[in-house]
């Protein structure tokens, strides 16, 4: 372990990688076969008490089975206790972001991750025993940046790892946030109990203030939060969990928007942006205060949100059906003709579909207003109901290219 990782450091700083030949995909093999090897021996090495020793009695209590209790006993004595593991499930957590350092393009991040396999299996029969939130977090970032996709069973053993965590009423909302965030970066769908528990559990910190440090970033905790079970929905939707898709409730997403609003104030673009974007993804409407606040904030910070940034700001807000004042829109517009350049090509699509839907309620309700103000009685500037559905109709057309 530790010349794999002095080899991982020294390639990791090398100005080159490429021209630094060290083994780190061949020490990454001998550990993991050493590893499982060692975890095979200590399971052999553990006893197992015989099936029925102890059985529940009438009363609640239990009852010796023809003496196959006293048996068991004295064989777990006489069979010695298995060693520590010479490798701590700490450092194979922390072990993991490392490599992720080497693998600097995606089919050599596959060739390094599938070579770490074996280390995941040896977590998953350690149970992750010594493993503090950090390192679990770690683990999580390097399995991301390596491409693994391990078993549901590895994510129920995980959750059964990180229960106490969740179950702790010390633990920060932002902690929480943080550790779901990992999770579903890393594509690991939880247990539905262990999705339960996180609901409940940052539910309760809404509602009485989060808890943490002063200077945690609350409104990064609630967009991490929301992405997160956006992402489990959408992976349990597509058979991730076996037919059981996780749910979110309307009341619980309420209280996320309700406790987001007193923090858009001080909130960054990647917050301002995903948050209406991640609500319509869910369909569900964050209300008029939430989206108050958010216009107000983006108002002074519009210059610098990125071009993806502003693709999924116009894209949420025009999906949820909320159409901002006609100075804000062109700010919008403005804005986003400056950092048309870093979008993509999905980015440009959702980009211009948002600022289309705007601009088009925008004429309507320009429109609207002349009407009431008796602009249109005069019956050369009526306008006929094809005319009124505003630029959809240009969408839906089937035109030849070159006209």
């Amino acid at each position: 372990l530790n010349l794999l990782r002095g080899c991982v450091e020294l390639k990791a700083v090398a100005a080159e990688q490429d021209s630094v030949m060290l083994p780190v995909l061949p020490l990454l093999e001998q550990l993991g076969t050493a590893l499982l090897r060692q975890s095979t021996a200590a399971s052999a090495a553990t006893p197992v008490v015989p099936q029925g020793a102890v059985a529940p009695s009438p009363g609640g209590g239990t009852e010796d089975q023809s003496g196959t209790v006293a048996a068991a006993a004295a064989a777990t004595a006489a069979t010695p206790t298995p060693p520590e593991p010479a490798v701590s499930c700490s450092d194979i957590c922390r072990l993991l972001p490392r490599l992720s350092l080497v693998a600097t393009d995606p089919p050599l991040a596959a060739v390094v991750g599938t070579s770490a396999l074996p280390l995941l299996v040896y977590l998953q029969q350690q149970g992750f025993v010594g493993a503090r939130l950090g390192d679990l977090l770690a683990a999580l970032t390097g399995m991301s940046r390596l491409l693994l996709r391990p078993e549901p069973a590895w994510a129920a053993a995980l959750c059964q790892a990180t229960t106490p965590v969740l179950l702790n009423p010390a633990t920060a909302l932002p902690d929480l946030a943080t550790l779901a965030h990992a999770m579903a970066q890393a594509w690991l769908v939880p247990t539905p109990d262990w999705h339960s528990a996180l609901l409940a559990a940052t539910m309760e910190r809404m509602v009485r203030g989060g808890g943490g440090s002063a200077t945690s970033r609350k409104d990064q905790a609630m967009e991490q939060l929301l992405w997160a079970v956006v992402m489990w929905s959408r992976l349990s939707a597509a058979g991730a969990t076996g037919g059981k898709r996780l749910q979110v409730p309307g009341l619980w997403l309420d209280q996320l928007a309700a406790a987001s609003v007193p923090l858009l104030a001080g909130a960054q673009p990647q917050v301002l942006a995903s948050m209406p974007y991640l609500f319509n993804a869910l369909g569900h409407d964050p209300g008029p205060d939430f989206i108050a606040a958010l216009l107000q904030r983006c108002t002074a910070t519009i210059q610098a949100f990125t071009g993806p940034q502003l693709s999924r700001l116009a894209y949420g807000l025009a999906g949820l059906g909320y159409q901002p004042e006609d100075p804000w829109v062109t700010a919008l517009q403005l804005a986003a003709a400056n950092a048309l350049h870093d979008c993509d090509g999905h980015e440009l699509a959702e980009l211009l579909e948002g600022m289309l839907l705007l601009e088009e309620r925008r004429d309507v309700a320009s429109l609207g207003e002349i009407e009431d103000s008796g602009g249109a009685e005069d019956e050369e500037q009526e306008l006929g109901p094809e005319e009124l559905q505003g630029r959809s109709n240009d969408l839906n057309l089937d035109t030849d290219l070159d006209s």
